[in-house]
């Protein structure tokens, strides 16, 4: 369960929830090695897109 500002893109935050969650399912089944570290995803968003735009023209 998470509990998300109202503004946030849900397509941000599920890779994240996806791969910790089969980082758990690994480490309960028992097939290890596990690694601990979970990638950084960068995805460009729209507003963020249009925040870069702003900030170039000002």
């Amino acid at each position: 369960m998470s509990i998300l500002h109202p503004a946030t893109f849900v397509d941000d935050i599920f890779p994240y929830t996806y791969l910790t969650a089969d980082k758990v399912a690994r480490i309960v089944d028992g097939e290890l090695p596990v690694s601990p570290v979970i990638p950084k995803i960068r995805r460009d968003t729209e507003v963020e897109k249009l925040k870069h735009k702003l900030d170039y023209y000002q």
